[in-house]
């Protein structure tokens, strides 16, 4: 028997109602479209008899719970239009400058001359980005030297200061602090009310630099900066309850207009969890992994023969450059399953001794790491009742790869092939 495919359930993941002219959620419902990934619910609340309804077009009170990735990019955008802004946060995001440009002709001319080097070290860089760790500890040059890498890697922006800094900024908790130290310095420059700064880049750090996914900022900093955006610490004064009105916190009643609950979501799993897969003796997948994930490589799982899947738990899914990391994974199961058919087999299933020592791999490193300082969805911690395990590969597509290359120099031995 092999594992079959049955359609996946779908959610709605806008509620309410609204004049949609309004700006503020035009605004929100445009981003979410443009950025479909990002799986944030708008909750637009008819409070017409109890606040006055506001007119079409006018300027709402706003809501953003969260502060990951989805509540820096949906603040960013409704700042523009909103008469108020109230960030819940529970811990603080270090969000890196994304420096995102127009490419004009000229720059777009620059970028292709050195295309083959780049495409080159792509295949050869920890994340399969064309930048890779710098191969020196933090404490290997002067605080000069180190201070310059930081600014220039600052000017850069994106991931540099996350996947191409010192080699142990991942590894050691006093080479980490100073590149949190640095970034702290950078965010109190720009938020100038010291309480809000304190907020955002507190003294002591909430978790190590990079062990939760960085998110990207335009003018998220300049934004919470304005006198109409406040962040509210739900660690002191918790949400109670949503109201017909907006939200109920332990200090008393908070009214809004549009409340965004940008919350997270179960990542990794929970996209393939929600199709109705199942294997042998009619199993479930999300049954086999309620308690417990167990993949060979993140390609394939015991106990689901005909079955291969990328991009997604126990994968270096999390750290590296998406459509490089899906491409290059492509190739691996296309190879694979050319093996299978040149070899005549009609079945191929990987054994649970694979996939078991996959497993104890991806928490040997994981371990080796600041990772386990904090609480995140990397190892499933945002989600109630989901096991707690590494859901992504730290130890770099170089070594994932490495791994898989193993298994095919010893014929496909985490295979069972008939």
């Amino acid at each position: 028997m092999t594992a079959t495919l049955r359609s996946p359930r779908s959610e709605t993941v806008l509620a309410g109602s609204a004049e949609v002219g309004r700006p503020v959620f035009s605004r929100c419902c445009r981003l979410m479209s443009a950025l479909s990934i990002l799986p944030t619910a708008v909750l637009v609340i008819d409070s017409h008899q109890a606040i006055g309804q506001p007119e079409p077009g006018g300027r709402q009170r706003v809501g953003i719970i969260g502060t990951g990735s989805s509540g820096v990019q949906v603040t960013q955008e409704a700042a523009a239009d909103a008469e108020q802004i109230t960030i819940f946060q529970r811990t603080p995001n270090l969000v890196l400058p994304m420096r995102q440009q127009q490419l004009t002709g000229q720059l777009k001319e620059k970028l292709k001359e050195n295309l083959p080097e780049r495409f080159a070290q792509r295949r050869r860089s920890f994340a399969r980005f064309d930048m890779d760790f710098i191969q020196k500890s933090v404490f290997e040059v002067s605080d000069e030297e180190r201070a310059d890498t930081y600014e220039q890697m600052w000017a850069t922006g994106g991931f540099e200061l996350w996947l191409a800094n010192y080699q142990d900024i991942l590894l050691e908790e006093h080479a980490n602090r100073t590149m949190y130290d640095f970034w702290r310095n950078k965010v109190h420059q720009r938020v100038t009310d010291p309480i809000k700064a304190e907020k955002l880049a507190p003294k002591d750090p909430p978790h190590p630099f990079g062990t939760k996914r960085p998110s990207l900022e335009q003018n998220f900093y300049d934004v919470v900066n304005q006198e109409n955006v406040d962040i509210l610490d739900v660690n002191k004064d918790p949400i109670e309850r949503i109201t017909p009105t907006g939200a109920h916190t332990k200090s008393g009643p908070r009214e809004f207009d549009i409340l965004v609950f940008a919350t997270g979501f179960d990542a990794n799993r929970g996209g393939i969890t929600s199709i109705d897969i199942r294997g042998t003796n009619d199993q479930l997948l999300s049954h086999k992994w309620s308690e417990r994930l167990d993949t060979f490589i993140r390609l394939a799982t015991a106990g689901f023969p005909n079955l291969m899947f990328v991009y997604g738990p126990q994968s270096p899914a999390g750290f590296c450059n998406g459509p490089t990391c899906a491409e290059v994974q492509g190739e691996i199961v296309v190879d694979f399953l050319t093996h299978v058919r040149d070899g005549g087999y009609q079945r191929f299933e990987t054994s649970e001794d694979a996939e078991q020592s996959w497993t104890a791999h991806v928490e040997e490193v994981f371990h080796m790491s600041l990772f386990p300082r904090v609480k995140s969805w990397y190892h499933g911690a945002n989600i109630p009742g989901k096991p707690s395990q590494m859901f992504n590969y730290s130890g770099g597509l170089p070594s994932y790869f490495d791994h898989w290359e193993e298994n095919v120099a010893a014929g496909y031995k985490a295979f069972n092939l008939s």
